[in-house]
C-alpha cells in the first residue's frame, strides 16, 4: 500500500482522465491502452513524469514513488505473455 493516500479532490481529478481505469484512496489503475502507450514512450527514453503530463495526468498527485513504481511495473510486465 502506498504511504500517501489520495484526497477526495485528487481522486476526482484522476477519475476525470480517460486513462484511469479505477482508483481508491491508496491505489490507481490505468487502462490497458494507457499502459501500452506509456511503455512505448518509456522504451523510447521519455520520463514517466512527462508521459503522464502529456496525457493530462498530474504527476504531483501520484508522487515520486508511484512514478517509479508505475515505470517499474510497465517494464516488468511488458515481457509477460499477456502484456
Amino acid at each position: 500500500m502506498a504511504k500517501k493516500l489520495f484526497t477526495a479532490e485528487e481522486i476526482e481529478e484522476l477519475c476525470s482522465s480517460p486513462y484511469v481505469a479505477s482508483i481508491i484512496s491508496s491505489r490507481v489503475n490505468f487502462t490497458t491502452d494507457f499502459k501500452r502507450i506509456a511503455y512505448e514512450e518509456l522504451a523510447n527514453g521519455k520520463p514517466m513524469r512527462i508521459i503522464l503530463e502529456e496525457h493530462g495526468i498530474n504527476p504531483e498527485i501520484l508522487g515520486r514513488s508511484r512514478l517509479y513504481g508505475i515505470a517499474h511495473h510497465l517494464r516488468e510486465n511488458a515481457g509477460r505473455e499477456e502484456g
